[in-house]
């Protein structure tokens, strides 16, 4: 049966009902089991240290994973937020990460302790390996700790860089403890002891279990894989539409007195109530490292067609360029700018205020409404998703602030990766694939908030000249 998706879309949506299931399913583990937790670890002493290591282990977990999605969700949402403060916090990931999987592996050291006697010479080979484990962990988040250019999505895109860190280690730390459990069990008698054997069979299941996800994940974030993320938060690849309520749109989009706007940049929610001018491509870009810059986001890919049958404007069109470009490793050598969603002032530069508001209420049309405006659409050579609304703003925003980043002198050249296309809408209509004529806003952003006041449009189509 066909989901109506387009491959490219599946995986990063599958990747984020998996992630958010495996929340939910801790969650109702935590439910079935609370009445033993009850029964055999509350009732513990206060002095008993196993009984605070299990709650640590149980509710630090569970407030860690909440704390994660409600960031998540606030970013992908606009809400103001310090980038300052999203930087310390995608940064500290991997502490997180650390605390959890410390409590576990006291506990497992604690059993191995035991069954070798309490031996002087296992225990401070455990201090030996736990200190070490959290001193390379905290050397790799200095290491890798982000710089001036960070931007709000990659708390919902990637894992930081120091999980790789985390998870080599966590992986020798474990393979030590079940080799010390493996060489007890063989040895003398030890194998007809009941509690041996389950120790040896829990700790093998343990083990496996971590190494398979542990791997995966730091192999993921070293290649900077989204897919990683699934391994500690709710989110992949920010995936996400901004579906506001009617009142919200108005809000965020509508241009205040003073000149500022209220609504929040996709990328950067400390554009929120700031001037106009004060744009993501004001954060310095370091032009002496890069000649060429380019703009790109996933959720331009959440404008599709749902039938199959060929069109030329679909996802995979930049998509395929993205990875075309990654592959020969030219997005290396190439500046990423931070991308946004164009602001209803900037559009009405080239477009009338009906124009503008007639893209945005494609968001809330029912899939029935969808379906029924598809001839309407077919006749100006587009179609329309529940995306369309979303992708339209990030692909003007994003060809602006290529612009500007040339103008500015911070790259040299710049490489719109963007859908839905933009050189054929005209001011107050939309077609021939285009809702917004990018080029158009564009160049007249560049006039305003510049000092260049001519701009050569080289059109190479088809149509050549229509609309810019």
């Amino acid at each position: 049966m066909s989901s109506g998706l387009p491959d490219t879309l599946l995986p990063p949506i599958l990747v984020r009902s998996a992630s958010g299931a495996a929340f939910i399913l801790l969650f109702w583990e935590w439910i079935i089991t609370l009445d033993d937790e009850v029964e055999y670890i509350w009732s513990k002493p206060n002095n008993s240290w196993l009984k605070w290591l299990f709650i640590f282990s149980r509710y630090y977990t569970m407030a860690a994973s909440l704390t994660q999605i409600s960031i998540e969700s606030a970013v992908l949402h606009g809400f103001p937020m310090s980038r300052s403060c999203l930087r310390i916090w995608y940064s500290c990931q991997v502490i997180v990460a650390l605390h959890s999987m410390s409590s576990l592996e006291l506990i497992l050291m604690t059993r191995v302790y035991a069954l070798y006697n309490k031996s002087r010479r296992v225990w401070w080979l455990f201090f030996t390996l736990y200190i070490s484990e959290n001193a390379i962990v905290v050397i790799g988040l200095f290491v890798h700790y982000p710089g001036s250019d960070f931007q709000a999505i990659e708390v919902v895109r990637h894992l930081p860089a120091s999980f790789s860190y985390f998870g080599f280690c966590t992986l020798l730390v474990q393979l030590i403890i079940i080799i010390l459990t493996l060489l007890r069990y063989l040895s003398g008698s030890w194998k007809t002891v009941p509690i041996v054997r389950l120790m040896l069979r829990d700790g093998t299941l343990s083990f496996s279990a971590l190494t398979v996800v542990v791997l995966i994940m730091s192999i993921f974030t070293i290649q900077r894989r989204p897919f990683a993320v699934v391994g500690f938060s709710n989110n992949d690849d920010a995936m996400d539409v901004d579906r506001p309520s009617s009142s919200n749109t108005t809000r965020q989009h509508e241009q205040q007195p003073n000149g500022a706007q209220t609504g929040p940049s996709f990328l950067s929610a400390t554009a929120q109530g700031k001037q106009v001018a004060r744009r993501a491509s004001s954060v310095p870009l370091h032009p002496q490292n890069y000649a060429v810059g380019y703009v790109y986001a996933v959720e331009m890919l959440v404008h599709f067609k749902r039938a199959e049958d060929g069109h030329p404007e679909q996802p995979l069109r930049i998509k395929q360029i993205l990875e075309t470009l990654m592959r020969n490793n030219l997005t290396d050598k190439m500046k990423q700018i931070p991308i946004r969603k164009v602001h209803k002032n900037e559009a009405m530069l080239v477009h009338s205020e009906d124009h503008w508001d007639k893209i945005l209420q494609i968001q809330y049309m029912t899939p029935q409404q969808l379906v029924d405006s598809e001839e309407y659409y077919e006749q100006m050579s587009l179609y329309v998703s529940e995306g369309t609304t979303t992708a339209a703003l990030l692909s003007c925003g994003g060809v602006i602030e290529a612009a500007l980043a040339v103008a500015r002198g911070e790259v040299k050249k710049s490489f719109a990766i963007v859908r839905p296309p933009g050189h054929h809408a005209e001011p107050e209509e939309h077609m021939g694939f285009c809702f917004f004529n990018n080029v158009a806003v564009a160049a007249r952003v560049v006039q305003q908030q510049t000092n260049i006041r001519r701009i050569l449009i080289l059109d190479w189509d088809v149509h050549h000249g229509e609309s810019c």
